[in-house]
């Protein structure tokens, strides 16, 4: 679900899948402004099951139109989001907020 109130993008998510990638990332409904950088902590599964401490999902510095979400609470540190296993299923539980112009 996605919801602009004034302006900010206000997003609440439940995606899972499967994959063999070790990333998770999809096209923002909105791009954030300029060089804007943000994260937030959200529930993350990863090898098929739930991970027992947060994962982060954000933008990076270099990209405003791509939302990347990372296994760790530290995953993002040098704009590399990621670091799931490069099998089985992966998803994001969480909500997200974000300003645009």
């Amino acid at each position: 679900k996605m919801q602009v109130e004034g302006n900010a993008v206000h997003i609440v998510m439940s995606i899972q899948g499967t994959s063999n990638a070790t990333t998770i990332s999809f096209p923002a409904p909105i791009s954030a402004p300029g060089s804007y950088f943000s994260t937030n902590p959200v529930s993350v599964e990863d090898n098929s099951g739930i991970q027992s401490a947060p994962g982060i999902i954000g933008f990076s510095t270099t990209d405003t139109s791509t939302i990347h979400v990372g296994k760790t609470l530290n995953s993002q540190q040098g704009n590399s989001f990621g670091g799931f296993t490069a099998s089985s299923g992966k998803g994001v539980r969480g909500e997200f907020s974000y300003p645009i112009q």
